[in-house]
């Protein structure tokens, strides 16, 4: 099997005939529910920008791509070709849309509990694109982010899913140079303040020195000027 992630950027008008008046949630039905009756897709995730997550409207960060994505598709299917297939009716929901084929590394596994089909995972899911910085070499930038920064990064945050996506291939010619995308499951609170999100309670003095640890590890191995960090709900459709 293999894990296609694909951002995607919506279009500004419905795929009908019925003078656009449809939501993007009821556009995108149409389409999840053809991905997610494929046989050759194993687990299907929507992950969205929308009104859940407007509280950590002020979390996004957006100098890596032209514009901030809308959201993405998570999917695990047999071989990731197959999505190519349906690139037709992607056209017909998104303006833009790149799938990347990633090997993932589940840092906290006991996530999949949450996951229950046909519900919205709790809080938010925070996705993070970056590129790796010319300053360092692959070997040293994989090493820091993975062997050194993953449990720093455990430690001082309130996440409860942690899923670090190294990017193997782009599926399409046209998508932008991304090294990596990091899917990251915050709990409700943490959409609601930053002492929450790095799990200090009301403690000042903990939340900043656990936001000044994680800044200066993301320092070591991200370029702030090449990353891209939305916050979104991640709906669980297969």
């Amino acid at each position: 099997m293999e894990k296609v992630i694909v951002p995607f950027w919506l279009a500004t008008t419905a795929p009908s005939d019925d003078d656009g008046r449809m939501s993007p949630r009821e556009w995108l039905a149409e389409l999840t529910a053809e991905l997610a009756a494929d046989s050759a897709v194993h687990t299907l995730s929507l992950c969205i920008v929308d009104a859940a997550v407007a509280p950590a409207s002020s979390y996004r960060m957006n100098t890596l791509l032209p514009e901030a994505m809308d959201g993405a598709l998570v999917v695990w299917l047999d071989a990731a070709d197959h999505l190519r297939e349906y690139d037709s009716r992607f056209r017909r929901y998104f303006r833009r849309f790149h799938g990347y084929v990633v090997c993932e590394s589940d840092r906290l596994p006991q996530s999949r509990a949450q996951r229950k089909v046909g519900e919205r995972m709790p809080g938010m899911n925070e996705i993070v694109l970056l590129q790796r910085p010319d300053r360092l070499s692959f070997e040293a930038w994989f090493s820091l982010w993975q062997d050194s920064h993953t449990q720093v990064a455990i430690d001082t945050q309130s996440t409860y899913g942690y899923r670090q996506n190294l990017v193997v291939r782009a599926l399409h010619n046209d998508a932008p140079v991304v090294s990596a995308i990091i899917e990251e499951n915050f709990p409700e609170k943490a959409l609601h303040g930053r002492m929450a999100f790095y799990d200090a309670d009301d403690d000042e003095r903990l939340y900043r020195q656990r936001e000044d640890a994680m800044m200066e590890s993301c320092a070591r191995f991200i370029d702030f000027d090449r990353i891209d960090c939305i916050p979104t709900s991640e709906y669980v459709l297969k």
